[in-house]
């Protein structure tokens, strides 16, 4: 693996492979010291004796019960316990699954004026104790109890923030990224990383960018996590960042050396002509489910093996060991999806593995699956 430590020295050599400007502002409020960067170059050539399935151990699948609360699309999975929190944006509610009988527990749906209401959810997670949910509209954080759903408090905002994750010491870190022709643009500072205190009292600023410097799209998820690393990206990021450690203080920078990467030039026609993150890796035990357009008008999808750095990609025989889409990850496995028994049936002829008889029942009667990819220990 190519691997080096990256001194404070080098970082503004290094910021024109990352697609973002090196820190080097100070503000007495926030730190903005420059950090040490561990640098990775991916190698994108997939080994012709090495697919998913070396890396792929069992195939399980949690049911869905949509009786009640049906789910239209899912962008976003929590895992806390055994229970399943699942962000659908399309109607706007957050649906707690136990994922022992699949069965609905509650649903956070309070759309509306009142302090107990949001006017609507642009990002959540989750920890032991609450659910986290950001409201741009209203500027605030809202605070939810994971045991049953109820409300509990807010928290005012201290910027406008598009994704977040909650960390181990109770604070936050907000992925705040400008888009070509939004007015969102943020007076305090031009970062796109900000981590919080468990006031929300901002403590570190991370990767800063110009006045003239644009996302030409946004993306669904700019943060993804998976136990204690939390993976940032975004399009003007030629890769991807793992940020690691109790206060997010290793950082290791993934670069793939697109031919034609998006700039700061990029208008939203010429996308389809760049090679681009396609969406924010989803990680499970050192490994990390890639997507990626091609420049061509396709897009590649892989297994990136941290550890040997290979780009993993499925070999289509025998369909028992094949990874389908990736929506999320939790533990050790990555998670797809089964929305219909149809889909269902159909994989299963083709010699995807057969779920048991409570999910088949549940698919049977208009719910959902899930897929979950256990992988083997890197």
């Amino acid at each position: 693996m190519m691997q080096s430590k990256i001194s404070p020295l080098f970082n503004m050599a290094i910021a024109a492979i990352f697609g973002f400007t090196v820190l080097c502002a100070c503000a007495r409020t926030a730190d903005d010291s420059t950090p040490d960067v561990t640098a990775i170059v991916m190698n994108t050539s997939s080994p012709d004796s090495r697919f998913i399935h070396s890396v792929l151990d069992t195939v399980t699948y949690v049911g869905i019960d949509a009786d009640e609360h049906p789910i239209h699309m899912v962008d976003k999975i929590c895992k806390v316990g055994t229970d399943l929190l699942l962000l659908d944006s399309k109607v706007q509610q957050i649906v707690s699954v136990d994922t022992r009988s699949g069965k609905c527990r509650y649903v956070i749906d309070s759309y509306g004026q009142g302090p107990d209401e949001f006017l609507e959810i642009s990002a959540f997670c989750a920890d032991d104790s609450m659910i986290y949910v950001l409201d741009n509209m209203k500027s605030e954080l809202m605070l939810f109890s994971r045991d049953n759903g109820t409300y509990v408090r807010s928290l005012d905002m201290p910027m406008v923030a598009d994704d977040m994750e909650v960390l181990p010491d109770g604070g936050f870190i907000f992925a705040s990224i400008p888009l070509r022709d939004n007015v969102r643009k943020l007076s305090a500072s031009n970062h796109r990383l900000f981590i919080t205190d468990s006031g929300l009292n901002v403590t570190k600023r991370l990767f800063p960018y110009s006045d003239n410097e644009y996302d030409p799209i946004g993306q669904r998820l700019y943060l993804t996590r998976n136990g204690g690393d939390i993976v940032f990206g975004s399009l003007m990021n030629s890769g991807f960042t793992i940020l690691s450690g109790h206060d997010m203080s290793e950082i290791t920078h993934v670069n793939i050396a697109f031919d034609k990467p998006v700039d700061k030039d990029t208008e939203l026609q010429d996308i389809s002509d760049c090679q681009y993150m396609a969406f924010t890796p989803f990680t499970a035990d050192g490994y990390y489910y890639i997507c990626y357009s091609d420049g061509a008008g396709k897009l590649k999808y892989g297994v990136w093996d941290k550890e040997a750095n290979q780009l993993l990609v499925n070999e289509m025989k025998p369909m028992t060991r094949i990874m389908g889409p990736v929506i999320g990850s939790y533990d050790n496995k990555m998670i797809g999806m089964i929305t219909s028994s149809d889909q269902y049936r159909q994989l299963v002829e083709h010699g995807f593995p057969e779920a048991d008889q409570q999910v088949v029942d549940i698919l049977d009667n208009d719910g959902y699956a899930l897929i979950e990819y256990h992988l083997q220990q890197s």
